[in-house]
């Protein structure tokens, strides 16, 4: 129900008041026109002419929606949002209604379902406004001789009286969703040994410290609980965020002991401000359950879990040994060269982007806030006696190490960081529980392929990063029409990354970032995952990873990734893999050649 707070007078409608111009041009009754100056009362001469004409500008503007007129009302419920009315259009008399949201709105408001006071409460404004109930709507008709904006500020008076219900039919206050939850979880989870610590803090891999709403131990596993509380929608996926955030900096301790741990958040999904989004983004990082279905927990709770990734040490004098573990261990001294690793901290991002433009690929620097969600987390400076050298930004994927940054600073070039940088970052990557590692790096920077080829990195591939208009795509020969496109299912990411030999895990990698991520469909052959899909970013503008089977395949998958990109600018960009007809077909049309690339790859040393 929230809608952009219009330009109006914040003081109460007349009759006398002007409707906005798209309410008037809708075929509705004559009678919301605009009042004849001739009608209105002579201006007192004290009365300054700018007062007249304040209180003459709309209160109300609407845009067609459907069968309705959907109208903003300068009207603002008890938590803020703006009040939104509908018109049934070429009704008459006019009728008007909120199609459920108040009720909908007071409902998501409330601890648990409203008392049985509350019909009563609701009849009670009803009758007092001249307005009705029915099918959970507050809806009223236009009185005869009734301007539409006078029967609008009735409904909305109705409304926000109902609305402030919250107040009086809000019970005792019930306990906090923590207690709630910690409740159920002693009353269901009855298998021995069970040991519940709440509010447990747990260091990172980014020296950043997260809080666990619940840590629960069960003989199969140890449990790391997030809870996902809000009333507010815009606060709801900060939440989530947060909780991917948390996930991604303790997936260092996966299989560090036999009893693995599991992620998992509890969604308090009685209120409205949750959907399905927020559901798919935690996914890929933590089991989502919600308490309206606790009832079910229990069996997924205790079931062992396929794919373990972490654990913990609870003290358990029964329990093997934990290996220990360290950040990044510092190297032994090497020459006169002596590095320190540390993770990248909130207040690095200037330092980020005075390094980031020495990769010399005329990328825009990443927004800061993109950069602290998305890279800060696997980003590490490296430090010479308190002086900043280097930087390397990595991602693990399973247990592959991607190494996508690695920036020396000029003015330590040719002393050997390269060399110390790999290996202190190889050390970090196997105490992440990576075996492999992976990177891009130019054919004509010999120096560093002579680095990277010395620690075990053997070329895979070539690839290309190619700009060009989006008007190019038109052009690209052998559309085949009668391939679709789909959004990519999480369950269908292992079968996409083995068609295109991708390293286990980048997809869902790729979506932890928020990227469109489409495939090609045949609908002969709908699960074939062979065809092509690309990850694609629009704030960039670019596509990465992009593949397809066949140059055919490139223009329907192009095309279906063009509405999602932004008016401006009027080009985007692609990463062409082992895919030299593509890179050569694009060429030939026109579109420019910004990097060349080695892919290489091999095990850690």
């Amino acid at each position: 129900m929230t809608e952009p707070v219009p330009e109006a007078s914040p003081h109460v409608p007349s009759d006398r008041q002007h409707v906005p111009e798209d309410i008037s041009q809708q075929a509705v009754p004559t009678d919301i026109q605009p009042v004849p100056s001739d009608s209105q009362p002579a201006p007192e001469a004290s009365q300054p002419p700018d007062l007249r004409t304040a209180l003459a500008a709309p209160i109300f503007s609407a845009r067609e929606h459907g069968p309705h007129l959907r109208v903003t009302t300068p009207f603002t419920l008890p938590d803020g949002d703006l009040l939104t009315l509908f018109v049934l259009r070429h009704s008459d008399p006019p009728l008007l209604g909120d199609l459920g949201e108040t009720l909908r709105w007071l409902r998501s408001h409330l601890f648990h379902d409203p008392p049985e006071r509350q019909q009563q409460r609701v009849a009670e404004v009803c009758a007092d406004l001249g307005v009705e109930l029915r099918s959970a709507e507050l809806r009223t008709h236009c009185r005869p001789h009734e301007p539409l904006t006078r029967a609008l500020t009735r409904l909305a008076q109705a409304c926000l009286r109902v609305a402030d219900l919250r107040a009086s039919l809000r019970p005792r206050k019930p306990p906090p969703f923590a207690d709630e939850v910690e409740a159920h979880l002693r009353a269901t989870l009855t298998a021995r040994p069970l040991a519940i610590v709440r509010g447990d803090r747990i260091a990172g891999i980014s020296a950043t410290t997260w809080s666990v709403d619940f840590r629960v131990r069960t003989p199969e596993r140890h449990l790391l609980i997030f809870l996902l509380a809000s009333e507010r929608r815009d606060h709801a996926r900060k939440l989530a965020e947060h909780v991917v955030a948390a996930c991604t900096d303790l997936s260092h301790l996966r299989k560090l002991r036999r009893t693995p741990v599991q992620f998992i958040t509890v969604f308090d999904d009685r209120g409205s401000a949750w959907n399905d989004a927020d559901e798919r983004l935690v996914t890929p990082f933590a089991t989502p359950f919600r308490w309206s279905e606790r009832n079910t927990w229990v069996p997924a709770l205790e079931a062992p879990d396929d794919d373990p990734d972490l654990d913990l040490d609870d003290g358990d004098p029964n329990d093997e040994p934990d290996p220990p573990f360290t950040l990044v261990p510092d190297p032994e001294p090497h020459g006169r060269m002596t590095l320190h690793a540390r993770p990248a901290t909130p207040a690095d991002f200037p330092n980020f982007a005075r390094l980031f433009t020495e990769l010399g690929t005329g990328d825009p620097v990443p927004p800061e806030a993109t950069w602290q969600v998305d890279q800060r987390p696997s980003t590490l400076f490296y430090e010479q006696d308190g002086e900043l050298v280097a930087y390397t930004y990595f991602e693990v994927m399973r247990d592959l190490g991607y190494l996508r940054n690695l920036v020396v600073a000029p003015e330590h070039r040719g002393r050997g960081v390269g060399t110390e940088v790999m290996q202190i970052l190889a050390k970090h990557l196997r105490a992440r529980g990576c075996t492999r590692w992976c990177l891009n790096v130019e054919p004509d920077n010999t120096a560093a392929v002579r680095l990277y080829h010395g620690v075990g990195l053997r070329t895979v591939h070539r690839a290309a990063a190619l700009r060009f208009a989006w008007d190019l795509v038109d052009a690209l020969p052998g559309a085949d029409l009668s391939l679709t496109t789909c959004p990519i299912d999480p369950a269908e990411d292992a079968a996409i990354e083995a068609a295109f030999d991708l390293p286990p895990g980048q997809l869902a990698t790729q979506r932890a970032q928020r990227r469109v991520m489409l495939r090609l469909r045949d609908p002969a052959d709908p699960g074939d995952p062979g065809l092509g899909f690309a990850c694609f970013n629009p704030d960039f503008p670019g596509a990465y990873p992009f593949r397809v089977a066949h140059l055919a395949h490139a223009r329907p998958l192009l095309a279906a990734l063009r509405p999602h990109a932004l008016p401006d600018p009027a080009y985007m960009q692609l990463v062409a893999e082992a895919d030299e007809p593509l890179h050569n077909q694009l060429i030939a049309l026109g579109a420019t050649l910004r990097i060349e690339l080695l892919y290489l790859r091999g095990d850690l040393p």
